[in-house]
């Protein structure tokens, strides 16, 4: 794995959701940066993704060479409390604002210096 860089905290005072092309909302519970061990240069997003139904996805895509990977994963322990009260905010929210990809929603946390 190529090394860790640093990520801002400020995208988990919001509310970060995507949704799928059936309408599936999914809510982001982490992200993280490293350099990406494909090309060398760039720089490599891992998201995980959890859905009310408790589907959880690893999102991960590098912002050079494009190298993407979606795959399964497994509730963590770590992020049992935090995943029910977003999942629960996601569900009572008045207004959902919801990004139509992992990758849009990350870039957009970039932009506004929150990543």
């Amino acid at each position: 794995m190529g090394t860790h860089l640093p990520t801002r905290e400020g995208w988990k005072e919001r509310l970060v959701t995507r949704r799928t092309g059936r309408g599936q909302i999914y809510v982001l519970l982490s992200v993280e940066k490293r350099t990406c061990d494909n090309c060398g240069w760039g720089t490599e997003f891992a998201t995980l993704w959890a859905s009310p139904a408790d589907d959880i996805e690893r999102l991960t895509w590098c912002s050079s060479c494009f190298n993407a990977r979606s795959e399964p994963a497994e509730p963590s322990s770590l992020d049992g409390v935090r995943r029910r009260q977003l999942l629960e905010r996601a569900r009572t929210a008045p207004l959902l604002l919801s990004w139509n990809g992992a990758r849009a929603a990350i870039d957009d946390l970039e932009r506004r210096g929150l990543l």
